[in-house]
């Protein structure tokens, strides 16, 4: 038996909006590279095929001009996956240094906030 199995995609329901749009980005990039690359290999393979068999210049210059183009279209598109990864990435770290230079609550040990103290000072001294 066969038995496929699918990726499962994760995505933190608390993600920012913004590393979500850099996320799909990243996935829509990486399936234009694929394509791109199955493209590539067929016009390769019309190529390969047609100079095999020894056909003239003329019938083999479309194809390998194709193949070139493709070949070229596949390398701007690996590019653009790797900067959607690199802003991906970035991105992530942003976020993680802002969540570390967040200042934390401090809770006061008695239960009052040093606020209420200094208000508590100031009425008494206006009482006096």
């Amino acid at each position: 038996m066969n038995r496929t199995t699918k990726k499962s995609e994760k995505t933190k329901p608390n993600q920012p909006t913004e590393l979500q749009k850099l996320t799909q980005n990243t996935e829509k990039a990486k399936k234009a590279a694929d394509r791109a690359y199955a493209n590539y290999e067929k016009k390769s393979d019309a190529y390969l095929k047609c100079h095999e068999e020894g056909a003239d210049k003329t019938a083999s210059f479309p194809l390998a001009a194709a193949m070139k183009i493709a070949r070229f279209t596949y390398k701007i598109k690996r590019l653009e996956l790797k900067l959607a990864k690199v802003e991906l990435k970035t991105a992530k770290k942003a976020l993680k240094k802002a969540a570390q230079k967040a200042p934390k609550a401090i809770t006061p040990a008695n239960g009052e906030s040093k606020k209420s103290k200094k208000s508590a000072k100031a009425i008494r001294k206006a009482e006096v």
